[in-house]
């Protein structure tokens, strides 16, 4: 039942996220999709860094469903997308969140429990914000990404890990080596293929369309008239530097459909803070 139900969420969110995948004006997008169009129809292990904000997640649903294409895996049919906050996990849970425990294998267990990479067999398993993961913790998923066994908490059977791993962070893998927080041969095997997303500032001609499609789904979420954007403030958008990045510009946006009745929204509507650096596109055309 409950691998039935990480799969409705996992479709459901695909749907949903899809449309922000393909929007790719801008070089730097038309370059990764390049990239994931050649990795995605692989099992090879795939790390995604960048900025919070910037759309790891949609991604990962993206390489996901690229991979169930290719191999014709009936999504229905053991290909879950199982994701994993990796900072939330506490120390002392790990094995058993991940790996799965049998019954009474410690006080509390009142029965047994699958894992995380049970619940993937066959499909996805997305590691998000990976460098959070206690170095203690870091051995025991080592071990499972060089041999593919791991055993459930209580248990001597060795079960087989079947699946496709994607991991995502922000963090920055040389400062932790330096301070000893992660370990490099783990970072070594999730990296097979490291692909970084573009901050939005990055993609600004990937703007325009990525507000009209939030904005579209910000007002049926909250019932309200179709909005549009002014010219003026589609600029204004285009020079904001979104420390954010998608994350801020949603917020930018919800809150206009909020607060405002009229359908056609005017720059001074967006309430973009002033105190964050925005970008002189004049000055960058002219400097290059």
């Amino acid at each position: 039942k409950q691998n039935n139900k990480l799969q409705q969420q996992a479709n459901k969110a695909d749907n949903e996220e899809q449309q922000l995948s393909f929007v790719a004006h801008s070089s730097s997008m038309k370059m990764l999709l390049s990239q994931l169009g050649e990795v995605a129809q692989t099992k090879a292990t795939i790390l995604l860094t960048g900025e919070n904000g910037t759309g790891k997640s949609t991604l990962v649903h993206y390489i996901h469903h690229k991979y169930n294409q290719h191999t014709k895996i009936n999504q229905a049919n053991n290909s879950a997308l199982v994701s994993v906050n990796m900072g939330a996990i506490p120390d002392n849970l790990f094995e058993s969140e991940m790996f799965g425990h049998t019954k009474g294998a410690f006080t509390g267990a009142h029965q047994a429990r699958i894992g995380r990479f049970e619940l993937a067999e066959s499909g996805t398993l997305f590691l998000d914000e990976v460098a959070n993961i206690p170095l203690a913790a870091q051995g025991k998923l080592l071990r499972v990404l060089e041999s593919g066994e791991y055993e459930p908490v209580g248990s001597s059977i060795t079960q087989n890990a079947n699946v496709r791993l994607v991991s995502a962070t922000n963090a920055d893998f040389k400062s932790l080596f330096t301070q000893g927080l992660f370990r490099q041969d783990l970072y070594f095997r999730l990296n097979t293929i490291e692909l970084k997303i573009p901050a939005l500032r990055e993609r600004v001609e990937d703007i325009p369309e990525l507000a009209e499609i939030m904005l579209a789904k910000l007002c049926l979420q909250y019932d309200k008239s179709l909005m549009t954007l002014l010219p003026c403030a589609v600029e204004r958008l285009c020079r904001y530097e979104f420390p954010g990045n998608l994350r801020e510009l949603s917020h930018i946006l919800e809150r206009v459909v909020l607060m405002h009745k009229e359908v056609a929204i005017k720059a001074e509507y967006l309430m973009i803070n002033d105190n964050y650096q925005q970008i002189d596109v004049n000055q960058e055309n002219t400097s290059t």
